[in-house]
C-alpha cells in the first residue's frame, strides 16, 4: 500500500519537474567533440 502512494507521489513530482522544465528554455545542444 505504501508503496503505490510513494510511487504516486513520484509520479506527479515527476510530472511537476517535467512542466517546469518545459517553461525554462532549453540550453544550447552540446556540440560533439
Amino acid at each position: 500500500m505504501w508503496s503505490l502512494v510513494l510511487l504516486i507521489i513520484a509520479y506527479k513530482a515527476g510530472y511537476n519537474v517535467l512542466e517546469v522544465l518545459k517553461r525554462i528554455p532549453a540550453p544550447p545542444p552540446i556540440p560533439p567533440p
